[in-house]
Protein backbone atom coordinates (compact mmCIF):
# COMPACT_ATOMS: atom_id res chain seq x y z
CA UNK A 1 0.00 0.00 0.00
CA UNK A 2 1.37 3.43 -0.99
CA UNK A 3 1.82 6.14 1.62
CA UNK A 4 -0.06 9.43 1.28
CA UNK A 5 3.29 11.13 0.60
CA UNK A 6 3.99 8.79 -2.32
CA UNK A 7 0.52 9.41 -3.76
CA UNK A 8 0.93 13.19 -3.44
CA UNK A 9 4.36 13.11 -5.06
CA UNK A 10 2.98 11.05 -7.93
CA UNK A 11 0.12 13.52 -8.46
CA UNK A 12 2.52 16.47 -8.41
CA UNK A 13 4.68 14.80 -11.07
CA UNK A 14 1.59 14.10 -13.20
CA UNK A 15 0.42 17.72 -12.87
CA UNK A 16 3.79 19.18 -13.83
CA UNK A 17 3.15 17.95 -17.35
CA UNK A 18 -0.11 19.92 -17.56
CA UNK A 19 0.65 23.41 -18.87
CA UNK A 20 -0.84 26.21 -16.76
CA UNK A 21 -1.82 23.90 -13.91
CA UNK A 22 -1.60 25.58 -10.50
CA UNK A 23 -0.08 23.33 -7.88
CA UNK A 24 -0.11 23.71 -4.14
CA UNK A 25 -2.50 23.71 -1.25
CA UNK A 26 -5.60 25.55 -0.13
CA UNK A 27 -5.71 26.85 3.43
CA UNK A 28 -8.95 26.13 5.23
CA UNK A 29 -9.13 26.99 8.93
CA UNK A 30 -9.55 24.17 11.44
CA UNK A 31 -12.67 25.81 12.90
CA UNK A 32 -14.37 25.50 9.49
CA UNK A 33 -13.26 21.90 9.04
CA UNK A 34 -14.65 20.93 12.46
CA UNK A 35 -17.71 23.20 12.38
CA UNK A 36 -21.12 21.58 12.74
CA UNK A 37 -22.79 24.73 11.37
CA UNK A 38 -21.73 23.90 7.80
CA UNK A 39 -22.80 20.86 5.81
CA UNK A 40 -20.21 18.73 4.05
CA UNK A 41 -21.32 20.24 0.73
CA UNK A 42 -20.97 23.77 2.09
CA UNK A 43 -17.43 22.98 3.26
CA UNK A 44 -16.52 21.45 -0.11
CA UNK A 45 -18.05 24.19 -2.27
CA UNK A 46 -16.50 26.89 -0.06
CA UNK A 47 -13.10 25.18 -0.34
CA UNK A 48 -13.44 24.93 -4.13
CA UNK A 49 -14.21 28.66 -4.35
CA UNK A 50 -11.20 29.46 -2.14
CA UNK A 51 -9.03 27.28 -4.39
CA UNK A 52 -10.21 29.10 -7.52
CA UNK A 53 -9.85 32.46 -5.83
CA UNK A 54 -6.15 32.00 -5.09
CA UNK A 55 -4.68 35.48 -4.35
CA UNK A 56 -7.51 37.39 -6.01
CA UNK A 57 -10.58 38.70 -4.22
CA UNK A 58 -12.96 36.95 -6.61
CA UNK A 59 -13.37 33.85 -8.76
CA UNK A 60 -15.74 32.69 -11.49
CA UNK A 61 -15.90 28.91 -11.83
CA UNK A 62 -19.06 27.68 -13.51
CA UNK A 63 -21.57 25.73 -11.44
CA UNK A 64 -20.79 22.76 -13.70
CA UNK A 65 -17.08 23.04 -12.83
CA UNK A 66 -17.85 23.26 -9.10
CA UNK A 67 -20.15 20.22 -9.37
CA UNK A 68 -17.40 18.26 -11.13
CA UNK A 69 -14.80 19.18 -8.50
CA UNK A 70 -16.93 18.44 -5.38
CA UNK A 71 -18.32 15.96 -6.94
CA UNK A 72 -22.08 16.47 -6.80
CA UNK A 73 -24.98 17.51 -9.01
CA UNK A 74 -25.42 21.03 -10.37
CA UNK A 75 -28.67 21.34 -8.40
CA UNK A 76 -26.73 20.56 -5.20
CA UNK A 77 -24.21 23.28 -6.11
CA UNK A 78 -27.03 25.79 -6.66
CA UNK A 79 -28.64 24.92 -3.34
CA UNK A 80 -25.30 25.01 -1.51
CA UNK A 81 -24.27 28.35 -3.03
CA UNK A 82 -27.66 29.76 -1.99
CA UNK A 83 -27.04 28.60 1.55
CA UNK A 84 -23.51 30.05 1.68
CA UNK A 85 -24.82 33.34 0.30
CA UNK A 86 -27.64 33.41 2.88
CA UNK A 87 -25.11 32.78 5.67
CA UNK A 88 -22.96 35.67 4.39
CA UNK A 89 -19.90 33.59 3.50
CA UNK A 90 -20.17 34.11 -0.26
CA UNK A 91 -21.46 36.97 -2.41
CA UNK A 92 -22.46 36.49 -6.04
CA UNK A 93 -22.61 38.95 -8.93
CA UNK A 94 -22.53 38.74 -12.70
CA UNK A 95 -19.94 40.82 -14.54
CA UNK A 96 -20.20 41.82 -18.15
CA UNK A 97 -18.11 39.62 -20.39
CA UNK A 98 -18.06 36.65 -18.00
CA UNK A 99 -20.05 33.53 -18.84
CA UNK A 100 -20.20 32.44 -15.20
CA UNK A 101 -21.24 34.20 -12.03
CA UNK A 102 -18.51 35.97 -10.08
CA UNK A 103 -18.09 34.84 -6.48
CA UNK A 104 -16.56 36.81 -3.62
CA UNK A 105 -15.53 34.65 -0.67
CA UNK A 106 -15.50 36.07 2.85
CA UNK A 107 -11.99 36.39 4.23
CA UNK A 108 -11.32 33.71 6.83
CA UNK A 109 -9.77 35.62 9.69
CA UNK A 110 -10.18 34.49 13.26
CA UNK A 111 -9.51 37.11 15.95
CA UNK A 112 -9.43 34.63 18.81
CA UNK A 113 -9.07 30.90 19.17
CA UNK A 114 -12.50 29.32 18.60
CA UNK A 115 -13.88 26.52 20.75
CA UNK A 116 -14.41 23.31 18.81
Amino acid sequence: MESIGDVLNEKVQENKAIKGKVLGFVQIPRWLVFSTEFSCYEKCVFSILVAFQMKKDKCWPSQETIAHKVPCSISTVKKTLGSLIAKGWVAKTHEKGKKSNVYYVKKLVVAKKPAY
